[in-house]
């Protein structure tokens, strides 16, 4: 039962954006009461939660085949972006449902990325930059830091390439 509420808020979800579709609504789809459904998922922001993760668990997994495949630093570090941005763009629903929703958090609750696996997943572009640097070629500096500013050029370009790809299709 609870992968098909899974399954059914992810479509939703999809569909007609995370804040105009309800718990309500998400029972009513797989056939339970909104009370029952509590029994399976905690709330909206948990059902969300575990749909990211599995949209991150997929996108890590090709990135590091990619990585897996490419021997030469350089190019795995440019393969890897590479990756990076056509998941998203393969994906633009998936983009849409990561980074323009908030990640609620309640009392102590920690936020999404500081509670799962995905900061420590992004630590495959650091060990390509690392591994770039070693061989001359990647400017030396913080691999770590030199990370966090990629990962926002790759975050920046992959809204673009998605706003491009809506404007196409209109």
């Amino acid at each position: 039962m609870r992968a098909k509420i899974l399954a059914c808020a992810q479509q939703r979800f999809a569909e007609q954006g995370v804040e105009a579709v309800s718990m309500r609504r998400i029972a009513q789809d797989v056939g339970c009461s909104p009370m029952a459904l509590y029994r399976y998922v905690g709330s909206k922001q948990e059902i969300l939660r575990h749909i990211w993760a599995g949209f991150f668990a997929a996108l890590f997994d090709e990135l590091e085949a990619i990585a897996a495949a490419e021997p030469l630093p350089e190019q795995r570090l440019r393969a890897l972006c590479t990756g990076y941005l056509r998941y998203w763009t393969q994906h633009p629903e998936r983009f849409c449902m990561i980074f323009l929703n908030v990640d609620r958090t309640a009392g102590s609750e920690q936020h999404f990325v500081d509670s799962s696996d995905v900061i420590a997943r992004f630590g495959l572009f650091e060990d390509a930059i690392a591994a770039a640097q070693a061989q001359g070629r990647v400017r030396p500096g913080e691999a770590r830091a030199m990370g966090e500013v990629l990962e926002a050029e790759r975050q920046r370009r992959a809204a673009i390439m998605r706003a491009e790809g809506e404007k196409r299709a209109v």
